[in-house]
C-alpha cells in the first residue's frame, strides 16, 4: 500500500508540475507532457520518493532509463513491510550504483534504514561518496559491528547540516573535528568512552541548534558537560543504562540560548541545568518505579530548579509519581513565576497524583492555561485557579457523577475562567441529551465558554 501511495503521489505531483510548466510557456496541453518537462523538474519530483520507487521509473521510457542516477535525495528504507526480501541485494547494488555513478552535482539527502547490517567497508564507501558529493543531510539507522568507524571526511564536512545516527558504535571523535554547518545532530545508542570525545564533539559544532541524545552510553566517566552557546533545542532520553553502574554520573547542560528542553528518564544521572534563562518550553518524563530511595525525586526537583524561568511546561504522570516521594515537596519545589501554560500527560489507565499537582500549581502563581488528563477527586483548588487561570481543558471525560461534580466545583472556584474544554469518550459524545443536561448545569454556575469535543485528546 505504501508503494502504491507513493506512486500515486508521484503521478499527482508530476501532473501538477507539468501543468505549471506548460502554463508558463503557453504550450499546447494536448502534447506529450512528460517529454516537455526538463530534467530539473523530473528530478525534483523524484526526490520525494523512496529509492525503490525511483528505480521503478527507469522502465517507463528511454527518457527515464538513466534519470534516477542524478537524483539528489537517496532514501533507502529496508524496514518497510512491503519491501520484498528478494529485492534487498539488488536494491543495495542499485544504491551503490547511484552513489558511484552520480553526476558531480550535490546530494541533498542520503538516508539509509535497515534491520540487517551492511558490511563496514561498503557503508564506509557510501558515506564517503555522499560526503564527496557535498551531502547536506546524512541519516543512518542500521545495525553495525561495534568496531565500525565512520570516515574521517565526515568530521570536517562543511556541507552536512543534519546528521542522524542510530547505531551501536563506539563514537570516537578525531581531534581535527570541525562541523562548520551542522545545525541538527541526533545520536541514538552511540557509546562514548570517557568524556573527552563527547565534549570535543559538542565544542566542534560551531552553529548547532538542535541536539538529540537517546540511549547514549557514557563509559569510564563520572562527569560530562554539554556546552553549546548556539543550541536552541535539546532532547535527552534514557542517557545511561543502569547496567553500566555509573549511577550518579553528572551531566551539565550550559546553553544560554536554549528555548526547548525535553527530558525522559534522565534521573539515572545527575542532570544539572546552568544558564538557561531563555528557555520557553520544557517536557519532563521521569520513571522511578522500582527504586526505593528518594534520590530520583531529588534529582527531578534539581532539574525543575534549573528551568524555573520556563513559560510552558509538560509533566508526565510518572514525573508526578516521582515527585510524590519527596517528603517536603512544597518547600523543595522552586517558584515558576514565568510559567503560563502547564500540561499533565498520562497513560490511559494511570491516575494523576492530585496532591503533587496542587503543590506544583501553588508554586506557579501566574499560570493562565491548564491542561488536565482527567478530573481529580479531592475538591482542593490552588489560588492560581481562582485568580489567574483563564483556560482549562480536561481529557478522558465520560460524564460520570463524580466527574460532573468536579466540573461544578472547578467552575465555582474559577473567578477569571474564560473557557472550559472537555474531551469526551465516544459513548458520551453520542449521547447528546446527556451532554445538553451537563452543559445546562454547568452554565448555571459560570458564564464562561464551555465546549465539549468528541474523542480523547492526543499528545
Amino acid at each position: 500500500m505504501e508503494s502504491l501511495m507513493s506512486m500515486e503521489a508521484f503521478v499527482s505531483l508530476l501532473n501538477l508540475k507539468a501543468r505549471e510548466f506548460l502554463m508558463e510557456r503557453n504550450a499546447d496541453v494536448g502534447k506529450d507532457i512528460i517529454s516537455t518537462l526538463p530534467d530539473s523538474i523530473l528530478l525534483h519530483i523524484l526526490s520525494f520518493l523512496p529509492i525503490k520507487d525511483v528505480l521503478r521509473t527507469s522502465v517507463l521510457s528511454t527518457r527515464w532509463k538513466y534519470l534516477w542516477a542524478s537524483i539528489s535525495n537517496i532514501d533507502f528504507d529496508e524496514t518497510s513491510n512491503n519491501f520484498p526480501s528478494g529485492m534487498r541485494a539488488s536494491i543495495r547494488d542499485s544504491v551503490n550504483k547511484v552513489l558511484l555513478l552520480h553526476d558531480p552535482s550535490s546530494i541533498q539527502k542520503f538516508r539509509l534504514r535497515s534491520r540487517r547490517s551492511v558490511s563496514g567497508s561498503r557503508l564506509n564507501s557510501w558515506v564517503s561518496t555522499a560526503i564527496s558529493h557535498k551531502v547536506e543531510e546524512l541519516d543512518l539507522d542500521l545495525p553495525v559491528l561495534p568496531s565500525f568507524k565512520l570516515p574521517d571526511t565526515l568530521f570536517t564536512s562543511d556541507t552536512v547540516s543534519i546528521l542522524k545516527l542510530n547505531m551501536e558504535i563506539v563514537f570516537k571523535v578525531p581531534r581535527f573535528t570541525r562541523f562548520s554547518n551542522l545545525r541538527t545532530l541526533s545520536l541514538r545508542k552511540v557509546k562514548f568512552h570517557g568524556n573527552q570525545y563527547a565534549e570535543h564533539l559538542f565544542s566542534a559544532c560551531l552553529v548547532l541548534q538542535e541536539l538529540v541524545l537517546c540511549k547514549c552510553v557514557l563509559v569510564d566517566t563520572t562527569r560530562i558537560t554539554i556546552s553549546i552557546p548556539t543550541l536552541r533545542k535539546l532532547e535527552i532520553r534514557h542517557p545511561l543504562p543502569l547496567d553500566y553502574q555509573l549511577y550518579g554520573c553528572c551531566v551539565t547542560v550550559c546553553a544560554e540560548n536554549l528555548i526547548s528542553l525535553s527530558c525522559k528518564s534522565c534521573a539515572v544521572v545527575e542532570l544539572v541545568l546552568s544558564n538557561l534563562s531563555s528557555m520557553k518550553d520544557a517536557y519532563i518524563d521521569e520513571e522511578c518505579s522500582g527504586y526505593q530511595d528518594n534520590e530520583f525525586s531529588r534529582r527531578v526537583i534539581g532539574v525543575l530548579g534549573g528551568m524555573h524561568n520556563v513559560q510552558s511546561l509538560r509533566l508526565s504522570y510518572d514525573t508526578l509519581q516521582c515527585l510524590a516521594r519527596e517528603k517536603n515537596l512544597q518547600a523543595s519545589l522552586p517558584m515558576f513565576h514565568n510559567l503560563i501554560h502547564l500540561k499533565v500527560i498520562k497513560k490511559m489507565y494511570d491516575y494523576t497524583n492530585e496532591e503533587v499537582l496542587i503543590s506544583f500549581l501553588e508554586k506557579s502563581p501566574n499560570v493562565k492555561t491548564l491542561e488536565l488528563p482527567e478530573v481529580w477527586v479531592k475538591n482542593i483548588f490552588p489560588q492560581c485557579l481562582k485568580s489567574c487561570i483563564k483556560t482549562v481543558s480536561i481529557a478522558h471525560f465520560e460524564g460520570w457523577y463524580r466527574e460532573v461534580l468536579f466540573l461544578k466545583h472547578l467552575l465555582r472556584n474559577s473567578n477569571v475562567l474564560e473557557k472550559l474544554t472537555v474531551f469526551c469518550g465516544k459513548d458520551l459524545a453520542r449521547d447528546l441529551r446527556k451532554l445538553n443536561e451537563i452543559n445546562h448545569e454547568l452554565q448555571a454556575i459560570h458564564s464562561c465558554e464551555i465546549e465539549f469535543r468528541k474523542g480523547f485528546k492526543r499528545d
